[in-house]
């Protein structure tokens, strides 16, 4: 029954794009139309949708223990980890700083689709945690640490993911 009424609204929604030929119908114009899927709501999950939520999850995962360690360890047990040299660049309140950024990057991934307020946000979360990794590549540049780009560029490239996803066709309506 749910299903009839999603093709009648989607029909009606695209009288001038659909046409009935031979007991079928045929869309003319395919760029016009959205999936029902799509325009309303989160009926039908896409694969795209899936893989947007995987990425949100392993993102908002690795910024929440990653900023939660630097809002919570002191600076000498940060400097005892090889790979957090640049902390020495950096001042402690820096150093929570982005620590703070990114633990809210992570709730701002998962908490507004999950509770419905202000799902648009979860695109400004991914731009957001994708500026903190490309200050971590330029950081790692400077202090010529190529072994340390590998998983900010990774993450870089997710949190663009997300943010392309959400801002584009794949956004919460």
């Amino acid at each position: 029954m749910r299903l009839r009424v999603l093709i009648r609204v989607f029909i009606r929604s695209h009288a001038q794009n659909v046409v009935l030929d031979r007991g079928n119908f045929v869309v003319k114009d395919e760029s016009a139309v959205r999936l029902p899927a799509q325009r309303y709501g989160p009926c039908l999950p896409s694969p795209m949708n899936i893989a947007l939520w995987i990425a949100a999850a392993l993102l908002a995962i690795v910024f929440l223990l990653a900023g939660a360690m630097k809002i919570g360890a002191p600076r000498a047990k940060l400097l005892a980890n090889p790979r957090m040299g640049w902390v020495n660049d950096v001042s402690e309140r820096g150093v929570k700083i982005i620590g703070f950024v990114e633990v809210l990057g992570a709730i701002g991934l998962i908490l507004p689709p999950l509770t419905g307020i202000a799902p648009f946000l979860v695109g400004w979360a991914a731009v957001g945690l994708a500026i903190v990794m490309a200050g971590a590549i330029a950081i790692h540049v400077r202090r010529e640490e190529t072994k340390d780009i590998v998983v900010p560029v990774v993450l870089l490239l997710l949190a663009a993911f997300v943010a392309w996803g959400r801002f584009g066709d794949y956004a919460f309506v």
